[in-house]
């Protein structure tokens, strides 16, 4: 990884103009190559999407959700390849046409996955090489900032959304381990 791009912005890209992001960027240093991406700890996965990217159509991507206690769920987005076990735990999984259009699809009965196993390898978006991180507590009480809160975003479902998501958001290399959280900052 090459560097972390911090929760909590406000970009573009997707097919929206302007949304407030939730998660975090990482940055693939080599563009076009593929990074592992393995579950921090033992967790579930209890949701995915499957989509096309909005600005390339012919580019089909996962999001995966995992809930690791009761109150925390992360989430990987931007996937190209599940690990081809977990994929066949998964079933086959139904194509929503486009991104920020898709709606999660729940896992029934969720998949357990060990701390550090492989999940999926990505590349990240086409071009960018940016793959999302994020982590949702349900204790958080995040407070909009004033100048987001009296932004006007173009889509209103997504601002919902993305609003919904921001009051439960937390850092996810918080989570880690001393020395890990540490690196990642490091990064961001």
């Amino acid at each position: 990884i090459q560097k972390i791009l911090p929760w909590g912005s406000v970009r573009s890209g997707g097919g929206s103009k302007r949304s407030l992001k939730s998660h975090t960027y990482m940055i693939i240093k080599n563009k076009g190559s593929e990074v592992q991406v393995n579950a921090p700890t033992d967790s579930y996965l209890i949701a995915f999407d499957k989509a096309r990217l909005h600005e390339f159509k012919d580019t089909i991507q996962h999001t995966l959700y995992f809930q690791a206690s009761c109150d925390v769920v992360y989430y990987f987005g931007h996937i190209d390849t599940i690990e081809p076990g977990l994929q066949k735990k998964m079933g086959k999984l139904k194509l929503q046409e486009i991104q920020h259009k898709s709606k999660l699809i729940p896992i029934n009965p969720p998949i357990f996955v060990k701390g550090g196993e492989l999940v999926a390898i990505t590349k990240g978006v086409p071009k960018s090489g940016w793959w999302d991180f994020g982590l949702l507590n349900k204790n958080n009480k995040n407070q909009l900032p004033k100048h987001i809160e009296k932004m006007e975003f173009p889509e209103a479902e997504t601002k919902v959304r993305e609003v919904e998501r921001f009051g439960f958001a937390d850092c996810p290399y918080d989570y880690f381990i001393k020395d890990l959280k540490k690196a990642y900052y490091k990064k961001i």
